[in-house]
């Protein structure tokens, strides 16, 4: 239980996420439940196995109307990967995260073909 008790809080959130296994060219899709600045808990449904790193990018919304968005670019550690009942095919994801930086001011990357997904990441490669 203390373990719980020092854990960073978990903000739930649901956006789009981006991700790939480090050394992967294609970005996959998926969605966040939850955050907390240690890890992520998002639901896709392809399959990535437990230790793998993998390449995550992800756009916050704004805080204030007229302020840009923020972007999170990060790199984890998948920790557990589970089913769920409630969500057909999909599979859950806790991923520990080893580095992030968040990017301010400036525009998101168009999601309009997979090549924009790629430069989601860029920075990661």
């Amino acid at each position: 239980m203390r373990e719980k008790a020092n854990r960073p809080p978990r903000y739930p959130v649901h956006i789009a996420l981006s991700y790939r296994p480090v050394g992967e060219s294609e970005w996959r899709e998926g969605k966040t439940n939850n955050f907390s600045r240690t890890g992520v808990l998002f639901w896709t449904h392809e399959l990535v196995k437990p230790d793998t790193q993998v390449e995550m990018t992800f756009q916050l919304p704004p805080l204030l109307e007229g302020e840009p968005a923020a972007r999170v670019v990060c790199e984890g550690r998948v920790k557990r990967v589970t089913g769920s009942s409630a969500l057909a095919n999909q599979l859950s994801y806790v991923v520990a995260i080893t580095k992030y930086k968040i990017v301010r001011g400036q525009s998101p990357p168009k999601r309009k073909a997979r090549s924009s997904r790629k430069e989601a990441g860029a920075e990661m490669d």
